[in-house]
């Protein structure tokens, strides 16, 4: 039997090949998340309603929301195999995720006009920790992030210096 090592790297590289494989979901069915609404939480329910996509805002330093469309590929490359390794110290330790355990990824959801106008990574721990990447087309890129009972913010990344045209 084999079991999925897979670095984040190459969890990212494998849930953007996957991503035109994602399901559509209609605006009229699109739930829209608050900075202050739990994103791991309404993946549960999500899947447990069959639920597609949804909107996430995550709260800018000056005060306004940064809002994209985002959507849990059909296949992310995650499987309840897959071994995460975590080290301690000078110890390692490594086990596979489980069944109940979430860890996944969140990408644009390019069905939407909204999401066709956004690139969006987003990585969902145990915990409902979200960290990832929103660039926003003729825009600046964005650091988003969540930690569990936190508000969802998003910071410019200023370690990239030009806008991309990846349209």
């Amino acid at each position: 039997m084999m079991i999925n090592r897979l670095s984040p790297f190459k969890l990212a590289i494998l849930s953007i090949q996957f991503s035109t494989i994602v399901a559509s979901s209609s605006p009229e069915s699109r739930r829209i998340l608050q900075p202050t609404d739990n994103i791991g939480q309404i993946i549960r329910s999500q899947r447990s309603s069959n639920g597609k996509g949804f909107s996430i805002s995550a709260e800018k330093q000056d005060g306004f929301d940064l809002t994209f469309d985002v959507i849990e590929p059909a296949i992310t490359g995650v499987t309840s195999k897959t071994i995460i390794k975590t080290k301690r110290g000078r110890s390692t330790a490594s086990q596979p995720l489980g069944e109940d355990i979430l860890y996944t990824l969140l990408v644009s959801d390019t069905s939407t006009s909204e999401g066709a106008e956004v690139f969006a990574l987003l990585a969902v721990d145990s915990q409902d920790n979200v960290h990832g990447i929103v660039d926003t087309k003729n825009g600046k890129p964005y650091k988003v992030k969540q930690n569990k009972g936190m508000k969802a913010t998003a910071e410019e990344d200023e370690t990239i210096e030009e806008t991309h045209d990846w349209a």
